[in-house]
């Protein structure tokens, strides 16, 4: 979504594999998703994925709560720029937890 966006047009891309299979790509053409995005959303935090397990894995250890890629991804762009947002009230949105227990214990083997 972030290069439609930048492009001003959908763009398709080939969907890499990532933790975060829900924002991996695959703009449909007549998306609905797109035209919201261009108009309302001000700035993009892009999150590798090292970043994103990393979240996944402190969701886990201080929240007690399982989280897939997607829901991830918000927690992730947070922790990459905690300075961008002190001061400041931050609502972080993560809800999901469609992983898999293989990946979620490679995570924990990497990242603990």
């Amino acid at each position: 979504m972030y290069e439609s966006v930048k492009a001003g047009r959908v763009v398709f891309e080939e969907s890499l594999d990532t933790l975060s299979d829900g924002t991996s790509g695959g703009v449909d053409k007549n998306s609905i998703t797109f035209p919201i995005c261009a108009e309302y959303v001000d700035d993009w935090i892009l999150v590798d994925e090292e970043e994103l397990g990393k979240a996944i894995i402190f969701m886990l250890q201080h929240h007690h709560k399982v989280v897939e890629g997607a829901a991830g991804m918000t927690l992730g762009a947070y922790m990459k720029n905690p300075e961008r947002f002190s001061g400041k009230k931050v609502v972080v949105v993560a809800c999901g937890g469609n992983i898999g227990i293989e990946k979620l214990k490679h995570l924990l083997s990497l990242y603990t």
